[in-house]
């Protein structure tokens, strides 16, 4: 009774952000059914991992699906880990191509847990890879980057890592941006600083759109 008065109060105080919130809630309702019924993504309850925000995981696999990236890297594994190899999975049925996928991930017990719910078949397309961050200057801002990075062509990045303890800026994106294909497309979940760092400094032109309720795209123009 108490959270409900506390919600209507908010509703008059606060009208805008309050509907803002109803409405988001309803529409990841909605990307829920579509990711675990519609798409039929199996993400294992287990408490070691964060509550999956479902609005930007059908962001990721719609996107997948769409541009067909022969290879993924994926910076902070978790319920997104799920997400990509499933839309990986499926454009190779559909479409025959083989994908390779990359998973990294700094926390090695949390990195063992994840490798435990995926299959023998899964790990043909994907791959797991512990790394460590390391602060550089970028531009005269203090960054981090991962140590290692794979040395390949990626065709989509994904960003989902957790910030290091002395800047909230993670510069994997734009360090590695020279070497990539024409096709190399960014997307950042959420990480507001860093979305703002590489609308100041990545050098190609991308078509650069945020949904009202996920995270940041990065579309490279052809």
């Amino acid at each position: 009774m108490n959270k409900i008065f506390k919600k209507l109060i908010n509703h008059f105080l606060y009208p805008k952000q309050s509907i803002f919130f109803d409405i988001r809630k309803i529409y990841n309702i909605y990307c829920y059914l579509m990711i675990t019924h519609y798409y039929k993504v199996h993400i294992p309850k287990t408490e070691f991992l964060i509550k999956p925000d479902f609005i930007d995981l059908l962001n990721l696999y719609k996107i997948i699906l769409k541009r067909k990236p022969k290879c993924v890297l994926e910076i902070g594994a978790g319920c997104s880990t799920w997400v990509i190899l499933s839309s990986l999975q499926k454009n190779y049925l559909n479409d025959n191509i083989k994908p390779t996928f990359f998973s990294m991930e700094q926390n090695q017990e949390y990195l063992e847990k994840m490798k435990s719910f995926f299959s023998v078949n899964d790990f043909k397309i994907l791959q797991f890879m512990k790394t460590d961050l390391k602060i550089q200057k970028i531009n005269g801002e203090k960054v981090s980057i991962c140590d290692p990075l794979p040395k390949i062509k990626i065709n989509f990045l994904y960003e989902d890592r957790e910030d290091h303890a002395e800047t909230s800026i993670a510069a994997d994106a734009l360090l590695i941006e020279h070497m990539m294909p024409d096709d190399y497309f960014i997307c950042v979940d959420g990480m507001k600083t860093t979305v703002m760092f590489f609308k100041k400094n990545l050098k190609r032109n991308y078509s650069i759109s945020k949904g009202i309720f996920s995270g940041t795209n990065f579309e490279p123009k052809n």
